[in-house]
């Protein structure tokens, strides 16, 4: 993601967007962004499931990102096409999903670091594998614990893997010095393991508790300069939703 310190000389970002679910099975999604003086950026997704029976349904997609320098151009020139597609077969209470990102450009794919702000399909707890010129495949497998009369526990587990050319990566800006010329082929990986339990019923009906682990290990090339890019982290997330009105 961007430099904090550049995107805070930003005085302010504009927003807008539509969602369509007009038709069954099918979801679509485009937004437009504006920060001021840094860039402008486009955002459209698609989303298919096919039901092929009771048990089986396939469930392809898209994320694309277009994102251009503006106004001052506080973080440099930047040219930058990044896009993710996925394929998922539901089975039962199994999923298994296979995904491929892009991103075309000499730059990073930018974005504000709000949480779960951005939609790419390899976008993982610690990596968001948005290197300049970075291609990565992801491979998931999910699972419902119902099949086996846990109701509300499932788990995830998937490794992610990316490789990027960063001998072309923009190293004249602050904000990409962080990635080493001599990135030829710049390799790293990250496999996450999510286990989550979401009470059925008494009074912590619908409280959530996920437990999320992932292990990050990366090259000589890909490691920031002042960071390692091996990483071991532990998350537990709890979520309770409530109903105000």
């Amino acid at each position: 993601y961007g430099s904090l310190g550049e995107h805070d000389k930003s005085k302010h970002l504009n927003w807008a967007g539509a969602s369509w679910s007009g038709t069954p099975n099918i979801t679509a999604n485009l937004y437009a962004a504006e920060l001021k003086d840094i860039w402008n950026q486009y955002y459209a997704d698609f989303d298919y499931t096919y039901v092929v029976s009771d048990l089986v349904s396939l469930n392809p997609g898209v994320h694309f990102y277009h994102t251009q320098d503006t106004g001052q151009a506080l973080l440099g020139k930047i040219d930058n096409n990044t896009y993710s597609v996925h394929f998922t077969v539901n089975a039962g209470y199994h999923s298994v999903t296979a995904a491929y990102q892009r991103v075309n450009g000499n730059t990073p794919f930018d974005y504000i670091n709000l949480g779960d702000s951005i939609y790419l399909d390899n976008s993982r707890m610690y990596s968001d594998f948005n290197a300049p010129n970075e291609r990565s495949w992801k491979l998931q497998y999910g699972y419902d614990f119902a099949g086996m009369g846990i109701p509300g526990l499932s788990t995830v587990l998937s490794y992610s893997r990316g490789e990027a050319d960063l001998t072309k990566a923009v190293q004249d800006t602050t904000h990409y010095d962080y990635y080493r010329a001599d990135g030829k082929n710049a390799m790293h990986w990250e496999r996450d393991l999510d286990v989550k339990y979401v009470f059925q019923e008494g009074d912590l009906k619908d409280l959530s508790v996920l437990v999320r682990y992932a292990t990050h290990r990366g090259s000589q090339g890909y490691a920031s300069i002042d960071s390692n890019s091996d990483n071991d982290e532990l998350r537990v997330i709890v979520d309770y939703p409530l109903n105000v009105f």
